[in-house]
């Protein structure tokens, strides 16, 4: 109906017995009025159900707990809206600015057929209950917990009515049944921590692993998620445990980055991935639950109090140092005034450049480039521990505007951006300090390139330890982490044994040789849904194959193919893949050591990954994407079982970072062996 009078629907609402009815308006000036009136309607006919709370209702006894809100009743009438069906259209009218519509549905049909689907849902949340007692009686507890879960979101939109269920002449509510044997699915769990204390160092990872052990009463509990979070400091633990057969998983604490000198670490069931609840409903109802063991792991922080020394650029920047040592101080500095007395050597530099006009309607703008670079270096062995930089970040300024003045403004906007985002970058640094090594001498800042490659080549022990977890050396004739974190052990499977030889390799004891049917397997991929990492090793062959693998849902290859080529490929955190092949326009299958590594970074809005062949870079490449890259359950050293490619040749100092390796790194890495 158009432009003619209004209906009486509109100025007043119709009152019938046998129908309830929903009337939606919207002006026609918003875009998709249509159906922004139709849900206005069928809201306001659903409003008219009334969401009575019925005496042995589970909603009525977490009210009465004072547990529940009235958000529950409106989640109900939500989600009754979305899945209504048999409405009518009464009528619809607009005019040159309005738009309304009048549905109504049959209280008669509408009862009858929820009876019919609530017989339906009783039959089978009851089917779940059955299920979950004879697991949670087996000791399969997880298994148990699904259940009561999946019986719960088969009735959340019935929580307010009785869901009496006749059993062998008795009576069961089931909303009650569910959600109570949901609460005592814990009953008798133990959750415990071996051992519950553990000494660190700032910056460092706790080399022993924790086990985290679940029993009910004698028996243990198999394929519980458990999530572990600092309650007290800060710092990076390992993600996606879940107990093994033996009621077993292993906590490792990769990084402390809190200044306290006591530290807890809780862990407790995942109940996000135990319950796989999406439902809103559903999730607040577990938010209930009180009695989840849980275990606390006590970290005893044992002070390392890290001198530094700053030294700036040419053009000192008041405003920048004084932040920068602000920051830096919170976290672990200590500023020295001399140079010999620091433990690093905190290089600051700014750089602030005028760029184009930009034409203006009242005035022209004055386009401004301010970059800044910050590098924390170890003053005894010139090593790189932390780089961060923000570069070329724009700003305009009226054109009129004194240079001064515009890199002020600069300045204040680039610190904005630093104290975001340097805090969190400091948080992933892992270093130690050594004071027993011999500081070098003072050269001038054009040698230090050339001084830094000398100094490391002959340095002994471990080069570039920050963010290293996984380090196969192969020196003790096994596939040892020599990190110390065991998940990471490369171990033989079967008859697939690669032989342990001397290596020939530059300053190195063993090597792995792999003879295109032998691979290591690793338990556990070292690559754990991070931002950054870096895969680094020296290979020597005359065929390729895959140097480091991956199983089905693991997240990055890398090797060399019969065509010269290197390849990698990485599985980003929706699932999707890319693979890349380069032509490195060198021989890599002459039979020689060569060093090969990879490095990936997720940025904001891309995936930047650089190849390193013999210390230098190769390949840069950009692609489009957000998240982290995807973790994986295990990989294989020597192997790709996706594409059934093995590695045929030797491997040595095989090196995984949860970090990217800057390239005066990675050069540290390649000098070691030259």
């Amino acid at each position: 109906m158009i432009g003619q009078n209004r209906p009486s629907w509109v100025s007043s609402r119709p009152i019938n017995t046998m129908y309830y009815t929903g009337i939606g308006y919207a002006e026609k000036s918003q875009e998709d009025y249509m159906k922004i009136a139709k849900r206005k309607a069928l809201s306001d006919l659903v409003s008219e159900i009334e969401v009575k709370l019925a005496s042995k209702s589970l909603l009525n006894t977490l009210e009465d707990n004072g547990q529940v809100s009235t958000s529950f009743r409106e989640d109900i009438k939500v989600e009754a809206q979305r899945t209504i069906e048999d409405y009518q259209l009464v009528e619809a009218w607009e005019n040159d600015t309005e738009y309304w519509v009048y549905y109504q549905l049959n209280k008669y049909d509408y009862k009858e057929k929820e009876g019919i689907r609530i017989e339906r849902i009783q039959q089978k949340a009851y089917d779940n209950l059955q299920k979950a007692r004879r697991q949670k009686i087996s000791g399969n507890i997880s298994g148990a917990i699904f259940n009561y879960v999946e019986g719960l979101k088969l009735i959340q939109n019935d929580l307010n009515k009785n869901l009496a269920y006749q059993v062998n002449g008795e009576t069961i509510y089931l909303g009650n049944e569910l959600y109570q044997s949901l609460l005592g699915a814990f009953d008798d769990v133990q959750l415990s921590a071996i051992p519950s204390s553990v000494k660190a160092q700032n910056f460092q990872a706790v080399k022993e692993p924790i086990s985290l052990i679940a029993k009910q009463g004698a028996y243990s509990i198999a394929n519980l998620p458990l999530k572990a979070e600092f309650t007290s400091g800060s710092g990076e633990l390992n993600a996606n445990l879940l107990t093994n057969e033996h009621g077993s998983a292993k906590l490792q604490i990769l990084n402390v980055t809190s200044k306290q000198s006591r530290q807890v670490v809780r862990i407790k069931p995942d109940m996000e991935k135990l319950c796989a609840a999406n439902d809103k409903m559903v999730r607040n109802l577990i938010r209930t639950i009180k009695s989840i063991p849980e275990a606390q792991v006590t970290i005893n922080l044992e002070a390392q109090t890290l001198k530094a020394f700053l030294r700036q650029g040419q053009y000192g920047n008041s405003a920048l140092i004084k932040s920068v040592k602000r920051i830096l101080s919170n976290n672990y500095f200590n500023f020295v005034p001399n140079e010999a007395s620091a433990d690093v050597i905190v290089d600051l530099s700014e750089d602030f450049r005028k760029g184009g006009t930009v034409p203006g309607e009242m005035y022209n703008m004055k386009e401004y480039f301010t970059s800044v670079s910050l590098q924390i270096v170890k003053r005894n062995t010139q090593e790189t521990v932390f780089q961060y930089s923000v570069n070329d970040q724009r700003s305009l300024a009226p054109e009129s505007t004194s240079e001064s003045t515009a890199r002020m403004s600069a300045s204040r906007n680039v610190l904005k951006k630093m104290q975001r985002k340097l805090i969190q970058e400091l948080k992933k640094l892992q270093m130690t300090i050594d004071h027993s090594a011999v500081a070098p001498t003072v050269q001038p800042r054009v040698q230090q390139e050339r001084v830094q490659q000398t100094s490391n080549t002959q340095t002994q022990g471990l080069l570039v330890p920050s963010g290293l977890l996984a380090y196969y050396t192969f020196d003790d004739g096994t596939g040892k982490n020599i990190m110390g974190l065991s998940n990471y052990n490369a171990l033989v499977q079967g008859g697939h044994a690669p032989m342990v030889i001397n290596s020939t390799l530059s300053g190195a004891g063993k090597s792995a040789q792999f003879n295109g049917d032998s691979y290591l397997a690793i338990p556990q991929h070292p690559i754990e849904n991070w931002s950054a990492y870096t895969i680094s090793a020296w290979v020597k062959t005359s065929s390729g194959g895959a140097i480091l693998g991956r199983k089905a849902a693991g997240c990055t290859i890398l090797g060399t193919t019969l065509q010269n080529q290197l390849f990698y490929q990485k599985r980003y955190s929706d699932g999707g893949y890319l693979t890349f092949d380069f032509d490195a326009n060198r021989l890599l299958l002459d039979n020689q050591w060569h060093m090969i590594t990879l490095t990936v970074e997720v940025l904001e809005y891309e995936s930047r990954s650089k190849l390193f062949v013999d210390g230098q870079m190769v390949l840069v490449e950009n692609t489009k994407m957000r998240g982290k890259i995807k973790s994986g359950e295990g990989g294989f050293i020597g192997y790709d079982p996706g594409a059934k490619r093995y590695f045929t040749g030797e491997i040595d100092n095989l090196r995984i970072y949860n970090r990217q390796l800057r390239e005066n790194e990675i050069r540290q890495l390649y000098f070691k062996h030259q």
